[in-house]
């Protein structure tokens, strides 16, 4: 009996120890496919990751040549394009059925212009200041009646039209030279000779001595409103002036009438041309009804009388 246990025994011993090995193997069959594969999950992702991660090709010597080149000329360009010369080009404009007038500075004009476009910020199209060069140069020049800059989008030489002021008298001064007067009394042009200067203007013979310069003020503006008032108010009446007279050293104003010997002698202190017009006008008239001709002059300096010799 204790043999037969004692057999049974060993049986079973033996039994489990054979079952362990086999065991043992399952377990690391089980153990090695899961970390086969976990092991394939986390390749398929780098994989993917590698694949989306492409290396970066070196660029080839010949390519970075070219490169180069067409960035200097897109630079070129741009500078081309963007760049203003400061050397503009000067254009005179005349109003319609005017005369051509002499602008005596234009060769300083364009100077200066030139110096105004050397500035480092006028000499860009980005950066360039028109209104201030046109604000300085009509400063400087006031013979000018306007001046405007034009940029042009293709060209890098920026234009300046000019408009020279019109005349409106031509003052003879005591030297004998001529100045075109505008309507400020500021002496903007000079020639030797009226003619040179246009026929369609009055003559003003200056007596009285007064100092006469390019660009500055030579008679009050005042004085050229007065003229300019009783030419229109005469010339309404079909009489014309040929000629003012500055006496020196007073206030009066003389006026030699087309076609009669005598002159209008009229006060410039008095700032009402229209009423001493209006007395010459009527004194003529009651005048040629009693056949009378004054031989030297008409006087209308006092308000609303007038004498005549």
């Amino acid at each position: 009996m204790r043999s037969r246990k004692r057999q049974k025994n060993i049986e079973q011993t033996d039994r489990k120890r054979a079952e362990t090995p086999s065991d043992s193997m399952a377990l690391a069959s089980s153990y090695n496919y899961s970390s086969r594969r976990n092991d394939e999950t986390i390749n398929v992702g780098r994989n993917e990751e590698s694949k989306r991660l492409k290396p970066v090709k070196n660029i080839s010597y010949k390519k970075r040549i070219i490169i180069s080149i067409a960035t200097i000329i897109v630079l070129i360009a741009a500078y081309d394009v963007l760049h203003i010369s400061n050397n503009p080009q000067v254009i005179t404009v005349y109003p319609d059925n005017q005369p051509t007038l002499p602008i005596n500075n234009l060769s300083e004009f364009e100077s200066s212009s030139k110096s105004l476009f050397s500035g480092i910020w006028n000499m860009n199209k980005i950066t360039v200041n028109t209104v201030d060069i046109e604000n300085k140069l009509k400063t400087s020049y006031p013979n000018l009646e306007s001046i405007s800059i034009s940029i042009p989008l293709l060209s890098s030489r920026p234009k300046i039209y000019i408009e020279p002021a019109l005349p409106s008298f031509v003052l003879k001064s005591t030297d004998n030279k001529y100045y075109s007067l505008d309507v400020n009394g500021r002496a903007i042009a000079e020639a030797s000779s009226s003619s040179a200067l246009g026929n369609n203007y009055a003559i003003i013979d200056d007596n009285s001595g007064v100092s006469v310069k390019l660009n500055q003020q030579v008679l009050p503006s005042s004085y050229i409103t007065f003229m300019e008032t009783v030419l229109a108010q005469l010339k309404a009446k079909g009489i014309y002036i040929s000629l003012f007279t500055l006496p020196p050293q007073t206030q009066e104003l003389d006026a030699n009438v087309v076609g009669e010997p005598y002159f209008i002698k009229f006060n410039l202190q008095e700032n009402d041309p229209r009423q001493q017009a209006g007395t010459f006008i009527a004194t003529q008239k009651l005048l040629k009804s009693q056949n009378i001709t004054p031989t030297r002059y008409i006087d209308v300096r006092v308000d609303g009388r007038a004498y005549y010799l």
